[in-house]
């Protein structure tokens, strides 16, 4: 049996589509680039795509935000 399965990232990502014409993806971890960039694709939303926005942060930052 099939089960559909909808990712957080791929729902924010339509979510952003419905809300705009364009969206983009703040990343504090470089090394996710473009594992991003192929989950953009896979979803067809590579012409909604803004550039994304890297921070200098840590994962720890982000949490404590």
């Amino acid at each position: 049996m099939d089960i559909p399965v909808a990712g957080y990232g791929e729902a924010a990502m339509h979510v952003a589509c419905m809300l705009g014409r364009r969206f983009s993806v703040v990343l504090f971890n470089p090394a996710l680039r473009d594992l991003i960039e192929e989950e953009i694709a896979r979803a067809g939303l590579a012409a909604r795509a803004a550039p994304h926005a890297l921070v200098d942060a840590e994962y720890g930052d982000v949490v404590d935000a």
